[in-house]
């Protein structure tokens, strides 16, 4: 999680595009027609429902899988990963919400035991490894 990376089954499933897993970079359209090239065109045409955001916990609370995301009061959102990094020391997770929320330093409040748990947007990837 920490790398940004998604996991088939959890950040990706057949249902989600390349637009709202952040993977655009994996197609390349100017090399001409593929199979699904129309449909990822009517995506971008028509911006994404939901995005890929990472999730930085304020508190010890770790943002699990399915886990709901509130804006306001509001769902509108969802985990799909959640664990703690050893490296930043602090939970951290990766869910869908809405483009308008996904902006980094917002924050929203992830459905923990019932009770709602301030988290960051936080870009991904978490933590970069450095270059030798």
């Amino acid at each position: 999680i920490e790398a940004g990376n998604v996991l088939y089954g959890h950040e990706i499933w057949e249902d989600v595009n390349p637009l709202s897993a952040g993977l655009m970079w994996t197609v390349r359209p100017q090399k001409g027609p593929f199979i699904g090239s129309a449909r990822l065109a009517e995506y971008e045409a028509a911006g994404a429902a939901l995005t890929l955001v990472g999730l930085t916990s304020r508190s010890r609370a770790i943002p699990r899988e399915k886990y709901v995301i509130q804006h306001s009061g509001e769902d509108v959102g969802f985990v799909t990963s959640g664990t703690f990094s050893p490296t930043l020391k602090k939970p951290i997770g990766m869910g869908y919400v809405p483009p308008e929320l996904a902006a980094p330093g917002g924050v929203l409040d992830v459905i923990v035991r019932g009770r709602p748990e301030p988290m960051a947007v936080t870009p991904l990837p978490f933590y970069r490894a450095p270059r030798p």
